[in-house]
């Protein structure tokens, strides 16, 4: 498969390939280096990559505000489109706003999906679980796919049947990414 198929969204079909985690460079005055951003994804994308994103836990995710998310993904979303690359960004925050505030600014800059971890701070249940993927599906188009980011570093951990679970009630949860 090419990367170009998954150019129309992104599904439980269609993703695939090597993708690669951009780190987020930073200038000297510790301002996003969007110029840097830019050079990299076309960089990737020469590579022959099928991929990237960014703003994981290896972009720096948890020490970037909302206004520097803003401007990195903005920058990162509009040269993926530029060169044809599929991609995607990660949007764990603390808590269910923050989450929807970051997965709409990926979706409005033309990202095409998201790795998002549970809000934190507080045990969820079960409930709880499904009315977080409600208001992250509800937060994104159609075409839009969310990557469950489950990571051991994180209290909500779910194993193979609660995934499939959760996997079953929302269509745009297209995978899960393991970290150790």
């Amino acid at each position: 498969m090419a990367r170009e198929e998954m150019a129309d969204g992104q599904t439980r079909e269609n993703l695939h390939g090597i993708w690669i985690a951009l780190t987020t460079p930073f200038t000297g005055d510790n301002r996003i280096d969007t110029g840097v951003v830019r050079e990299n994804v076309r960089r990737c994308h020469a590579a022959g990559l099928h991929g990237a994103y960014t703003t994981d836990s290896d972009g720096e995710f948890y020490a970037i505000e909302l206004d520097d998310f803003r401007t990195l993904v903005e920058a990162f979303g509009d040269e993926c489109q530029r060169v044809g690359m599929p991609s995607q960004a990660g949007v764990t925050w603390l808590n269910t706003q923050g989450t929807v505030d970051r997965l709409r600014i990926a979706a409005d800059s033309g990202v095409m999906g998201a790795h998002v971890g549970h809000p934190v701070f507080m045990p969820m249940t079960p409930a709880s679980f499904d009315r977080f993927w409600e208001d992250v599906s509800d937060a994104v188009p159609d075409d839009f796919g969310l990557i469950q980011y489950n990571t051991p570093r994180q209290p909500h951990v779910l194993g193979g049947a609660e995934y499939r679970a959760l996997a079953e009630k929302f269509p745009k949860l297209v995978g899960a990414k393991y970290v150790q």
